[in-house]
Parts: structure tokens; C-alpha cells; sequence
């Protein structure tokens, strides 16, 4: 698969269609709230051209100065969407370490990607 404006969507919908099928009390593509039945919401929506996301560690404008950033599954029942300040984020990074530290690592191509998910299951 050659990158197009639209493969990383294709594959990125692709994912969340075999994940969904293999966790389905778990996760949705469902978009309303109404239909998700208490299952974790996979937006592939955010993955086209154009597309905006808060990236990670992205200061929110609100009181406070609230941050974007990752947390562990251990924490999702007990953080709210804005407890996490930007004074906390020093001491999260200096506990738990950088999560995207082996990112780079990891790279791979949208084709990649695609014979990847092609040798796990035809969706």
C-alpha cells in the first residue's frame, strides 16, 4: 500500500476493526455515547488529513493550567480530565519515565502497517 491522503485512516480504521472484534464488551467505533454500552470508544476519525488532536503534555485553557498526558490503566477511575497540572508533570515524568522514550523504535510504514494487519486476519 503506497501512502495516499487517506491509507493512514484506511489503516488506522482497519485496527480498530480487528480490535473491536476481538474485544467487543470491551471497545466500539461507535460514535454516539448512546450506542457504546459502556465500551471504550476507538476515534479513528482523528487519523485523516486535517484532522485536529491535543497532543500530549498540551496545556488546556483553563484554570488551573491543566495538562493533556498519558496515565496508566490504574489511574482512569481515579484522575478527572483536568487533574493533571502542568506543576505535576516534572514529578509523573521523573517516577514513571518518558511513555513515547522507545518510540522511535517502533516506526513503520502504512504498508507495513497493512501486511501486518493482512497476516492477522482479512477484515
Amino acid at each position: 500500500m503506497s501512502p495516499t491522503r487517506n491509507s493512514v485512516a484506511v489503516v488506522c480504521g482497519r485496527i480498530a476493526k480487528h480490535l473491536c472484534a476481538k474485544h467487543p464488551d470491551l471497545l466500539t467505533t461507535e460514535f454516539y455515547k448512546k450506542d457504546r454500552k459502556g465500551r471504550l470508544f476507538l476515534d479513528t476519525m482523528r487519523n485523516s488529513l486535517g484532522a485536529t488532536i491535543v497532543a500530549p503534555y498540551s496545556l488546556r485553557a483553563k484554570a488551573g493550567a491543566p495538562v493533556s498526558a498519558p496515565i496508566e490503566w490504574s489511574e482512569l477511575d481515579a484522575i478527572t480530565a483536568d487533574g493533571i497540572r502542568l506543576r505535576d508533570v516534572r514529578g509523573r515524568l521523573d517516577r514513571s519515565g518518558d511513555p513515547w522514550s522507545g518510540l522511535r523504535a517502533q516506526v513503520a510504514t502504512v504498508g507495513e502497517l497493512a501486511r501486518g494487519l493482512d497476516r492477522l486476519t482479512v477484515l
